[in-house]
């Protein structure tokens, strides 16, 4: 089975990421995408093939898009929201804010991180 990614989002970072895809990925990694403009049973067919679901959609859309359509499936799930915690969805960002959280703060306290 071919690893593949399902892109969640019809917004400028799902533009983003389809781009950064078709520049990076275009042969290795099959991409699908699906936004709530599409029928239902459109993402219910990308879901067959297990890919793991990147949600580039609002903060506030996210755990209920989760809950309704992912939870059950068992689908690795990364969202891209700085601001959001869920325990059941990878964040994108958390290693940018832990390494520059821990960079900021060795600055506030007159350290040199690197």
């Amino acid at each position: 089975m071919t690893a593949s990614i399902l892109l969640i989002g019809s917004g400028r970072l799902a533009k983003h990421l389809a781009h950064w895809h078709r520049l990076h990925h275009n042969n290795t990694i099959a991409l699908n995408h699906w936004d709530r403009n599409l029928p239902n049973s459109e993402l219910h067919k990308c879901l067959e093939l297990k890919p793991i679901v990147w949600l580039a959609i609002s903060d506030a859309a996210i755990s209920g898009f989760y809950d309704t359509y992912l939870k059950d499936l068992g689908l690795k799930t990364v969202h891209f929201s700085g601001a959001l915690h869920h325990p059941d969805i990878l964040s994108a960002l958390l290693p940018f804010t832990v390494c520059y959280s821990r960079k900021l703060s060795a600055n506030v306290m007159g350290r040199s991180f690197s």
